[in-house]
């Protein structure tokens, strides 16, 4: 029977495969599985010592102080996953941490933190991390726990072939329905101010498609959709896909932002047509809105953007 806290993206021909309400997490049902990325724990400490990782070699500023709120977000949110699924598996799809040429006390700290919470504390079953490009020196903490490193992850759901790999480096992508990425954090500016997280479900010349999940780090709000597909950080999105019929999935909630209650009034939320879809769900005091755009240009559109 199906989970009534799912959302089954609507024209995206895959039966297994769900969003989590309010949350930038894919569900495969008939692998039991959520998968997150792009966690990048250690960013708060690499910032205050200046260490700049938006290119492939870290480069130096002033550093600047934020609040260490990654961890904590994190572990809510993969709480609230939990308790609405209840999955075997959690897979971690690249980007654990941030640092590319070292392994910062912060990241070595708070890794083991959250390995502990998804073992222990959530009680998963199967934990599988696969690599992205942040992840050097990762090894070092995972064989503590007994962990590998992957490269990327197949999934045969019986009816569904798909591919789990986190972007960075270009695949091949024949024989499969979907590849799942993540690597780049995409997002959609709505409400004038408000940049929120999008999933992306981009189809490709072969009949198959790309599906990339939002980053799960709170600060890693990344850069915004675009129907072009060469501005694209991922070799795979640049070479397969058809960018401008991409599909952007984003949601709004109550408790994300503190003026949303404003934003949830807002015009754009009565336009429930063929160019976008509208699904309420209610956790307590949480009201959850996810958007459901036809293509990336119609959702620029209507966001204002």
């Amino acid at each position: 029977m199906l989970n009534k806290n799912l959302y089954k993206p609507r024209d995206i021909p895959f039966e297994s495969i769900y969003i989590i309400p309010g949350e930038p997490a894919l569900y495969v049902s008939k692998y039991d599985a959520i998968i997150v990325n792009d966690l990048h724990l250690g960013f708060e400490e690499a910032l205050a010592r200046g260490l700049d990782y938006s290119d492939k070699a870290a480069k130096y500023f002033p550093g600047m102080i934020v609040p260490k709120i990654q961890l904590e977000k994190i572990k809510k949110s993969l709480r609230n996953i939990c308790e609405l699924v209840r999955p075997r598996r959690i897979i971690i799809n690249g980007d654990l941490k941030h640092a590319f040429d070292r392994l910062l006390r912060q990241e070595r700290r708070e890794i083991k933190d959250l390995l502990e919470f998804i073992i222990n504390d959530l009680g998963i079953e199967d934990l599988i991390i696969i690599r992205g490009n942040h992840d050097n020196y990762l090894k070092i903490i995972l064989r503590d726990y007994g962990l590998d490193l992957q490269r990327e992850l197949e999934i045969d759901t019986g009816s569904e072939r798909l591919l789990v790999t986190h972007g960075h480096i270009y695949v091949d992508m024949t024989g499969y329905d979907a590849v799942i990425i993540g690597h780049e954090h995409p997002s959609l500016r709505c409400f004038g101010t408000y940049k929120l997280p999008s999933f992306l479900f981009i189809p490709t010349s072969s009949d198959n498609y790309v599906i990339v999940i939002p980053a799960i780090g709170p600060y890693q709000s990344g850069t915004t959709i675009t129907p072009s597909a060469s501005e694209y950080l991922s070799p795979i999105i640049r070479r397969h896909c058809i960018a401008e019929r991409g599909k952007p999935v984003t949601w709004l909630s109550n408790e994300d932002y503190p003026p949303a209650e404003e934003a949830l009034k807002s015009p754009l939320l009565s336009l429930s047509s063929e160019l976008l879809s509208l699904e309420e769900y209610v956790f307590e005091t949480r009201r959850i809105i996810i958007l459901d755009f036809s293509d990336v240009e119609t959702a620029l559109i209507l966001c204002g953007v």
